[in-house]
């Protein structure tokens, strides 16, 4: 009889679980399920306990399997564990292959880390949303009246996966902002885990002169381009970095102090 066998039997026959025998020679469950599953054999301090445990000899805990019997089980049960491991790891390898990069590849721009899929733009900074890094640059400058204000130049929002990091052409979608019918902006919104995380893109517009003959100009609301702050249904949003917020529904229209803008 087998090593494995003597145990199991001599184990049951005092009524113990694996826990409890476990337990009284200080070693886990699991390296007495181990030795039970033929997985390897006691060192020579456990082999002691196991011996003074039940009260038998050496001879008698010990396998009637010749050494050399034993060395090659042990041996193969090994390189059946690695073969397995293996092979689990070779799947693994097979399902990124065939099914998650190609996905991603798909759905847009690539990388292993942030600043891979960033790009160009991983020099800039960000907003970190958790599941969103939004690179960008902005232009600034100041008013006649010495207002400083700056508007969204570029930007590039980059996703997180638990298989990678994506930049996708949906996420750059917008719709326009108006004002008493004149185009003024962009607004950029993403549907992340927190929100819709909006982006405020300032622009101008060309204005009909008020006396014929003389050009049209182009003009940018004092009120948006400088503005630190929108106002939704009430609620004040502060813009981060002067053109972020979150919301948690569709923005359709706000203000700004006493002025009014639809966003279509």
């Amino acid at each position: 009889m087998e090593f494995k066998d003597k145990l199991k039997k001599l184990r049951t026959e005092k009524g113990l679980t694996q826990a409890q025998l476990a337990e009284t020679i200080f070693v886990s469950r699991s390296t007495i399920a181990k030795w039970e599953n033929g997985l390897g054999l006691p060192g020579d301090e456990s082999m002691t306990l196991l011996m003074e445990h039940f009260g038998i000899t050496q001879d008698q805990l010990a396998t009637t399997e010749p050494e050399a019997v034993i060395v090659e089980k042990n041996r193969r049960i090994r390189w059946g564990l690695i073969g397995s491991i293996a092979g689990w790891a070779a799947m693994l390898v097979l399902v990124v292959v065939m099914y998650i990069l190609p996905f991603a590849i798909h759905s847009g721009d690539y990388g292993f880390t942030w600043d891979m899929a960033a790009g160009v733009y991983a020099d800039n900074t960000y907003i970190d949303t958790g599941d969103y890094r939004i690179y960008y640059f902005q232009f600034e400058g100041e008013t006649e009246d010495g207002l400083h204000w700056s508007t969204l130049q570029g930007w590039r929002p980059v996703q997180r996966h638990f298989w990678g990091y994506t930049v996708s052409e949906e996420d750059y979608s917008y719709r326009i902002i108006t004002k008493n019918n004149y185009v003024v902006g962009r607004l950029y919104s993403i549907q992340g885990k927190n929100g819709y995380y909006n982006l405020l893109s300032k622009a101008g517009y060309y204005k009909a002169p008020e006396e014929p003959g003389n050009p049209m100009t182009w003009e940018i609301p004092a009120e948006l381009i400088t503005a630190s702050s929108i106002t939704i249904s009430g609620v004040e949003h502060e813009l981060q970095q002067g053109f972020f917020f979150i919301t948690q529904e569709p923005v359709e229209y706000f203000k700004i102090g006493d002025h009014f803008f639809e966003v279509e």
